[in-house]
């Protein structure tokens, strides 16, 4: 049977109705400074982009960013999306982002940490690009041309691991009596259908009662019990991928 997955999120729906209010991105910036030590900065361009965000934890600092293009090729053509970036806020550092990696999240203002809905789990499916190469630079703006991480032919080294049946994300963990979730770009967002935090499963798919035995089996049918048979499934496997038969 074929595998089936949901293209509209549930959060695509909510943005739809009427009084959703504004959409908010996102963004990391991974990348090596002149120092050769690896940083990740956190910016966002609303609500309002004149104060700071946070999302899962996290402060997004407000810069004037915005990515454009970004989306996907039914004609099989790699895309190419550009992201623009102010250069007035001299605390931001893009002229060093040549390679950097760049994790886009998009949300509803009404889910960030603070507001009387936040959920850092409610967010558009994760993007990630590659930025490839200096577009154009004027005094007040750069312009980056990125790539896709997938997109071999401007891809150096390997990135990660292509897995087809492990999920790579990182997953949530009892400290005590509390939970300790990864951060939103880099880990599973399940935090649970009830007030508990529950249901839960183990490493083997199975149902347990105790919040502490809760462990990701990191296969797809462990996506599923959580978000269920036709909820967006954010596995952090190659799904699509073929075994290579000898």
């Amino acid at each position: 049977m074929k595998e089936r997955f949901q293209l509209m999120s549930p959060v695509a729906v909510e943005a739809s109705r009427m009084d959703a209010g504004p959409i908010v991105d996102l963004f990391t910036v991974r990348y090596v400074d002149d120092k050769g030590r690896e940083r990740a900065e956190r910016y966002t361009a609303g609500p309002g982009a004149t104060a700071s965000v946070m999302y899962g934890g996290q402060e997004y600092r407000p810069l004037p960013i915005a990515l454009e293009g970004a989306g996907f090729s039914a004609s099989g053509a790699a895309v190419r999306p550009t992201l623009r970036v102010s250069l007035l806020d001299r605390k931001a550092a893009p002229a060093g982002w040549h390679g950097a990696r760049i994790d886009r999240v998009r949300t509803l203002a009404r889910y960030l940490d603070g507001a009387s809905e936040a959920d850092s789990s409610r967010h558009w499916p994760r993007e990630s690009w590659v930025v490839d190469r200096l577009s154009s630079q004027a005094r007040e703006e750069v312009v980056w041309q990125l790539s896709s991480p997938l997109d071999l032919e401007q891809s150096m080294i390997p990135r990660r691991q292509v897995l087809r049946d492990v999920c790579q994300w990182q997953y949530r963990r009892r400290v005590g009596d509390t939970w300790k979730n990864p951060p939103v770009e880099d880990g599973c967002p399940y935090r649970g259908r009830k007030a508990d935090g529950g249901p839960y499963w183990n490493a083997r798919d199975e149902e347990v009662m105790e919040a502490a035995e809760d462990v990701c089996s990191r296969r797809l049918s462990g996506c599923r019990l959580r978000f269920g048979d036709h909820g967006v499934l954010p596995f952090g496997g190659f799904a699509g991928v073929s075994q290579v038969r000898r």
